[in-house]
């Protein structure tokens, strides 16, 4: 392979080639963020500040702040860790499971091969997470079932706590959400819909 030219840059099919530099500073950044988050962001990512939220991207808070008051760009930065962790972890177990399912259908034979491709084919016919939800609670399951029948019923005191505890934005009334004011009484729907 020859040295890159004076300028720096090659064309490879029409496209610039920078050479190894170009991803190098990304990778640093990713790389520091993970080893060492305080020094990329300042901010803590768990204040919050109610006067300071939903404020767009701006010298104090790079990515603006969420509707706590939140530092978003500290956020991401301190989530960054955990965020590469579990994808290192999930392509490792990807990995492994491949070797233990692959290795013995090449080296024995046709039999094996069949009984693995059997085993991925039953996987691969399970809908994702069979669209169900699951509630533990102190190691033990509390509430199960389709998502819209947890999330809309909740059986469980734990279930309904926890949903209680997630935090909603207050959401205006339709006849004031466009401007219009409260709907006259007797006037019936304020949006007629044609039909």
């Amino acid at each position: 392979m020859s040295a890159l030219p004076a300028g720096g840059t090659r064309t490879v099919r029409g496209r610039t080639a920078d050479g190894p530099g170009t991803g190098l500073p990304l990778a640093v950044a990713v790389l520091l963020a993970c080893a060492a988050p305080g020094l990329l962001a300042h901010a803590s990512p768990t204040a919050a500040d109610p006067l300071a939220a939903l404020l767009p991207p701006g010298p104090d808070h790079w990515f603006g702040t969420d509707q706590l008051g939140r530092d978003v760009y500290a956020r991401v930065v301190h989530g960054a860790r955990h965020s590469l962790l579990l994808g290192l972890v999930a392509t490792a177990l990807g990995v492994l499971a491949g070797l233990l399912v692959g290795l013995p259908s090449a080296l024995l034979g046709r039999v094996a091969d069949q009984v693995a491709m059997r085993g991925t084919d039953i996987a691969l016919a399970l809908p994702e997470l069979l669209l169900a939800l699951l509630v533990m609670h102190e190691g033990r399951a509390v509430e199960s079932g389709p998502v819209a029948e947890v999330l809309g019923a909740p059986r469980h005191p734990y279930t309904r706590r926890l949903l209680a505890s997630v935090p909603r934005l207050p959401v205006p009334p339709p006849s004031t959400a466009a401007g219009r004011g409260p709907a006259a009484p007797g006037r019936g729907d304020p949006c007629p819909r044609s039909t």
